[in-house]
């Protein structure tokens, strides 16, 4: 459902009939992480289309994987530069419309710096690396594990993914790791190499510590030359950088979850929980009207405190509902269409 939603909200960014509703719920999917994949194929789609329809180049000589790529880590005025001498003005308008819009608000916020590959040679591994400078990012793994990053850090991982799951982190992040006997998963943060199966943790690297937390599972914390410790839940082990001296910490870290607070991530939820979450976290009384969005199937990721206006904008627009506050702690959804 979120994959044809995605495209409905993308035809509608590129024809100019998005609402105000439909770009902020646009918006937060992007950010989401989930449909990175997709969206880069959407783009290339309508690229391609509009090289297709061009007829002012030497098509058989032309790259346009090449131009696609150059494209995705331009700015705004690059790209108008780089795409005005050979598409034609009706495809230039609604192609620049969505690329600078997807551009524009971070899905690739570490362009110009790396961006996953669109181009890959038979034996060649592209770095993906994502940052996260002025807002935490939810990014979801090749593997389905998924990772929320605090500001300022920034996450590493090579196209050979699929077959070692290994990662570089800087900065802070709390990782939720799919269980794979097969396939032990690592996050290197400098010298110090934390391996997992399926587990649950949040890593905080500093220049002169590296501390690693578990919520949930097993995780084994050394270097390449050996295991520190093997850490449980509500245990900590906190790693000088510089001699690789080590303390063992246990008892809950709330420090290592403060950051996490404010995160709201509802995954395949129906209406109904949903609203029963938004309760319970603002104090309101939410009431939905239409008893055919219920059990409707609702999926968003909220990681910046946001207000619960926006939020109700996001998850009323999945389902083209609306919402009316009715008095100072009552909230009213209204309308919506129906998910049978």
């Amino acid at each position: 459902m979120d994959q044809k939603r995605i495209i409905f909200l993308l035809d509608q960014k590129k024809n100019n009939l998005a609402s105000e509703t439909e770009l902020l719920e646009l918006t937060e999917l992007i950010r989401s992480g989930r449909f990175d994949e997709l969206i880069k194929n959407e783009m290339y789609a309508d690229f391609s289309d509009a090289l297709a329809n061009a007829k002012s180049f030497d098509k058989e000589s032309f790259n346009a994987d090449s131009v696609f790529e150059n494209i995705i880590v331009s700015d705004q005025e690059d790209f108008e530069q780089s795409t005005n001498f050979f598409l034609p003005k009706r495809y230039l308008s609604w192609a620049a419309a969505i690329l600078v819009f997807v551009l524009g608000i971070g899905w690739l916020s570490y362009k110009k710096v790396t961006r996953p590959a669109f181009v890959i040679s038979e034996n060649a591994e592209i770095d993906t690396q994502i940052q996260s400078n002025s807002e935490k990012r939810f990014v979801t793994l090749p593997d389905g594990s998924t990772v929320i990053l605090n500001t300022g850090s920034e996450l590493t991982y090579s196209s050979s993914f699929s077959q070692k799951r290994s990662v570089k982190l800087t900065g802070e992040a709390f990782f939720d790791i799919q269980k794979d006997p097969e396939h032990p998963f690592t996050v290197q943060t400098g010298d110090v190499i934390t391996t997992v199966l399926g587990t649950a943790f949040n890593i905080k690297v500093k220049e002169e510590s590296i501390k690693v937390t578990v919520e949930r599972g097993l995780v084994e914390v050394g270097n390449s030359n050996h295991v520190f410790a093997q850490i449980k839940p509500l245990e900590a082990i906190k790693v000088d950088t510089k001699t690789l001296k080590y303390q063992l910490e246990k008892g809950k870290h709330t420090a290592e979850a403060d950051w996490r607070k404010p995160l709201l991530l509802i995954d395949e939820l129906s209406m109904q929980e949903v609203m029963d979450l938004l309760e319970k976290r603002y104090g309101k009384k939410i009431i939905i009207n239409n008893p055919a969005i219920k059990k409707c199937r609702v999926s968003a990721n909220f990681l910046n405190d946001e207000p619960l206006e926006d939020i109700l904008m996001v998850i009323c627009g999945s389902r083209q509902a609306t919402y009316q506050t009715v008095s100072k702690n009552t909230i009213a959804i209204n309308g919506g269409l129906s998910c049978n």
